[in-house]
């Protein structure tokens, strides 16, 4: 635990924003808070109830959300739930699922000034190279066929599904109050500068959806450790998914190595 801590406070000078630690094992845990939520203008220690960007964590919700989709025998290939994506008709779920491909779009969407912009630059998706790449557009398409699955909101499909499911009471795409980690200022050129406001979702491409009322799948909740252990703790007792279907999960897609068929219908 010494050797622990000894790293997180010189990691925490330069890099980060205080810990919270859920340790998970053989059925007891426990919590580690180290470090402040905030340095600037004030120093803040973390607790139990500190709220954290979570950033491309949110992909792990958004992929269990595609598997119970599966569950529920809701899934086919990408053009065939939406046509919208009329230059992906030969990608599989599966292939955003894990970057099978690199998919760009005509357009930066970190930069559409309105919905329909937005969209448009989604819907020009097309695969610029077959070399697995990790794209945070996959995910973006992914949240989005899941709207079109079940007609509601990403964000109400990620409370319905899974928050509400598991008691993940701290768990938000909208967070509020003075307990959320900071990750409003950033060195650059060896001097601390203000970047956004506490609260704000740090990528770009998310923050602008979220301005134009579009929650993505690649990178939007805020939640704390004890609910991010909730989450990690329904992989073991099956309280989301099925056991069969967490082995899917796992299960290491070597088509493009061998040529396989794919092992799941999507």
């Amino acid at each position: 635990m010494e050797n622990l801590t000894s790293f997180l406070e010189d990691y925490t000078k330069f890099h980060s924003s205080g810990y919270v630690i859920e340790i998970y094992n053989h059925g007891k845990e426990e919590e580690i808070t180290f470090g402040n939520r905030e340095t600037k203008p004030n120093l803040l220690p973390c607790n139990s109830n500190t709220l954290y960007d979570i950033a491309s964590l949110t992909k792990t919700f958004t992929a269990t959300l595609i598997y119970l989709a599966y569950e529920e025998n809701k899934l086919d290939t990408v053009f065939k739930i939406d046509s919208r994506f009329s230059h992906l008709k030969e990608v599989t779920l599966l292939d955003l699922l894990s970057h099978n491909q690199e998919i760009w779009t005509n357009g930066y969407l970190g930069n559409a000034k309105n919905k329909q912009e937005f969209y448009e630059i989604l819907f020009s998706s097309q695969v610029k190279s077959k070399t697995p790449t990790y794209v945070d557009v996959h995910y973006i398409i992914l949240s989005t066929i899941l709207e079109k699955i079940y007609n509601k909101t990403f964000d109400k499909l990620l409370k319905e599904k899974i928050v509400e499911k598991l008691k993940m009471k701290e768990t938000t795409v909208n967070p509020r109050g003075n307990n959320i980690a900071s990750n409003n200022y950033e060195m650059k050129d060896g001097t601390i500068i203000k970047t956004n406001e506490p609260g704000l979702v740090h990528d770009q491409k998310a923050r602008k959806a979220k301005e134009l009322g579009i929650i993505t799948g690649h990178a939007s909740i805020f939640t704390t450790g004890k609910d991010l252990l909730l989450f990690l703790k329904s992989f073991f007792d099956g309280r989301l998914l099925k056991k069969e279907t967490i082995k899917w999960m796992l299960k290491h897609d070597k088509r493009n190595e061998y040529n396989e068929t794919s092992y799941l219908p999507f």
